[in-house]
């Protein structure tokens, strides 16, 4: 009998092991591709600076940057075709510059750069893509789409609360934070589209998990007497991580797991607000606005109330409405 409990003991053991090197493998992809998603900024011609770097084969650009105030990256070299391509620079011209291999060819190239930006386009509007510290694409601003999601939430939002410079739209897979002007008008966005750490798919699975209606559980959560830490960012992990919280000896309150659960949500989503720029006034969007624990959590964090319109779901498809309705 002792001989049997050993060998479940050391069975269970071993696998605890294969997954947690499995959980560390799948974590280091995961931070892998999230260290390398591509970040979108807008910035003005005038803005824009130029110069030859001192002894590497590149042209630098600096560029403004919401966190750090200013930036300086590298230009790949279909950024500079297709900045050559925005601003009508003959393309062989730029291309016989990139190919001089003494220094006075990226020299007259920054110069030349730096001319057209502050001077013939400073006020035009540009959508760079950066990865890894070097701008990987150059697009003019009119190359958005005007039926975009944030376009058509932001107008929605606007419409039901004026007063409204920051929406939050957390869906089923995918969140995104808005920063909105005056008027209604889109300033900044910014998505999780890669990862549902901070979308509703992570209520889904802990609802079926924990055998609790989804519309309980945010209740449930406000029954906590202290939240427990959920670790994993990616909501794959963190479903493993509520496992073990369950399995525990003893085993944590399950409020305060769901109160953690909806902390760590909350947390993602004020990552993408401090990306955007948040203000006040804030609007809650998408499903998971339904949940009243994702609220209070929320305005825990931001030490103000948040709005919520009565019928969250419907924000994006309401601004569409009112875009469509505008012709």
């Amino acid at each position: 009998m002792l001989e049997t409990v050993e060998s479940k003991n050391q069975a269970v053991s071993k696998l605890e092991a294969l997954i947690e090197r499995g959980r560390s493998r799948a974590a280091n992809v995961i931070d892998h591709v999230m260290r390398n998603q591509p970040t979108d900024r807008l910035a003005r011609g005038e803005t824009l600076q130029f110069r030859a770097a001192d002894n590497l084969p590149e042209i630098l650009m600096t560029v403004p940057d919401r966190e750090h105030g200013i930036i300086e990256q590298s230009l790949h070299r279909n950024a500079v075709y297709q900045m050559a391509q925005a601003t009508d620079m003959p393309v062989k011209f730029i291309d016989s510059l990139q190919s001089v291999a003494e220094p006075w060819g990226r020299q007259l190239l920054a110069h030349n750069l730096q001319t057209v930006f502050n001077r013939r386009f400073q006020k035009k509007n540009y959508l760079l893509r950066s990865l890894q510290q070097e701008v990987r694409g150059f697009l003019s601003d009119s190359y958005r789409r005007i039926d975009s999601r944030p376009v058509v939430e932001a107008k929605g939002a606007h419409f039901l609360f004026p007063e409204a410079r920051t929406v939050f739209d957390a869906g089923a897979e995918t969140s995104t934070a808005i920063r909105l002007s005056a008027d209604g008008r889109v300033e900044d966005s910014a998505s999780n589209d890669k990862c549902a750490g901070g979308a509703g798919i992570l209520l889904d699975t802990t609802s079926a998990m924990l055998r609790i209606p989804l519309a309980e559980l945010g209740a449930e959560s406000l029954k906590a007497t202290n939240a427990e830490t959920i670790s994993n960012k990616c909501a794959v992990f963190a479903e493993s991580e509520v496992v073990s919280l369950v399995h525990r000896d003893p085993p944590v309150p399950i409020p305060n797991i769901l109160a953690g659960i909806h902390q760590s949500m909350v947390a993602r989503l004020f990552v993408l607000a401090q990306r955007v720029g948040m203000e006040p006034e804030v609007v809650m969007a998408g499903g998971v606005s339904k949940n009243i624990g994702i609220i209070r959590a929320m305005e825990a964090k931001l030490g103000m109330p948040v709005l919520v319109p009565e019928e969250p779901q419907i924000v994006v498809a309401l601004g569409a409405a009112l875009i469509a309705q505008r012709g």
